[in-house]
């Protein structure tokens, strides 16, 4: 019959990881009434909730937590079931909270260069990931912005060095002017 041949598909594709595809399959109400197809059903909860947790120690919560969905509708609302999707809600929830700190710490190190608050914009993105490429344009920003207050810091001592008074009032007033003042 029909069923029949949905079930050996969805089992087809179950033995060869095509979970997605017997997970079509076997949602369908007839494949989930027969004998053979709630073995099925058992057999690929068990295999979705494999792949949900292996895709939570990949730090693939998305995909985790479409398997657990997967899992709940195929096997109903488990206590396992359950279990393990709140352990990766919980892990979603704490890499988004890490994220939106991540945020305002960019945000308020940007201000604080803008304003020409080098070493607090510095210390801020001292506690970033320097791997992070926006973090890397910021620091890069925070050095050349840091040296060309040194240059004209230096060329104002000189300045006064030879007495060049209004020449060292220029350059401060570019430092200051650097420095958001």
């Amino acid at each position: 019959t029909v069923v029949i041949l949905r079930i050996r598909q969805a089992e087809t594709a179950m033995s060869d990881g095509r979970l997605d595809e017997a997970y079509e399959l076997a949602k369908r109400d007839d494949v989930r009434k027969h004998r053979r197809g709630q073995k099925l059903v058992s057999q690929l909860v068990d295999r979705l909730l494999e792949r949900g947790s292996t895709h939570v120690e990949a730090g693939q919560l998305p995909q985790a937590l479409a398997d657990y969905d997967r899992a709940t509708r195929l096997g109903g609302n488990q206590l396992r079931i359950a279990k393990l999707r709140s352990e990766a809600l919980a892990e979603l929830d704490t890499i988004e909270q890490q994220r939106r700190r991540r945020g305002e710490l960019v945000a308020a190190a940007r201000r604080h260069v803008e304003r020409g608050e080098l070493s607090v914009g510095a210390k801020l993105v001292e506690q970033l990931d320097s791997g992070d490429v926006a973090i890397r344009i910021l620091s890069d920003d925070i050095a050349a912005r840091r040296a060309t207050v040194d240059g004209a810091l230096d060329r104002a001592e000189q300045a006064i060095g030879r007495s060049s008074y209004e020449t060292a009032i220029q350059e401060l007033i570019e430092v200051g002017k650097l420095q958001g003042g």
